[in-house]
């Protein structure tokens, strides 16, 4: 039996995106993401670190700012560690996906999707 591991999300940048180099010359973004939620008369506000790969990585990284609202489709990923003998773990979005609201989206492209996902490094 296949399992699925996909979701949607939207929201707004809660800081700017910050973009690394693998040696290889990969670019890798991650930037987190404040998504609101109504429940009733109440709002509530979730916050979700997201990753993303390649030629994407390249343009969340340029064309958004702290505030910008996106669209996120991809995977969740789990990340365990262990430090000074203490473990440690968290959940990750790997975006596949990342489209840009109008204002601030690129001037030739509204979205862009991620490279052949046999290239992420992990």
């Amino acid at each position: 039996m296949a399992l699925i591991n996909f979701l949607a999300i939207d929201g707004n940048l809660v800081r700017d995106p910050e973009a690394r180099y693998t040696s290889g010359g990969m670019c890798i973004t991650s930037f987190s993401l404040a998504h609101n939620r109504k429940r009733g008369d109440k709002e509530e506000v979730y916050f979700f670190d997201v990753t993303v790969f390649g030629k994407t990585a390249e343009i969340v990284a340029e064309k958004t700012r702290k505030g910008a609202s996106v669209m996120v489709h991809g995977f969740l990923r789990q990340e365990r560690w262990e430090k000074e003998g203490k473990k440690g773990q968290r959940v990750k979005i790997v975006a596949e996906y990342v489209g840009f609201k109008e204002k601030e989206a690129a001037p030739a492209s509204k979205e862009t999707r991620a490279e052949d996902q046999d290239d992420i490094p992990f």
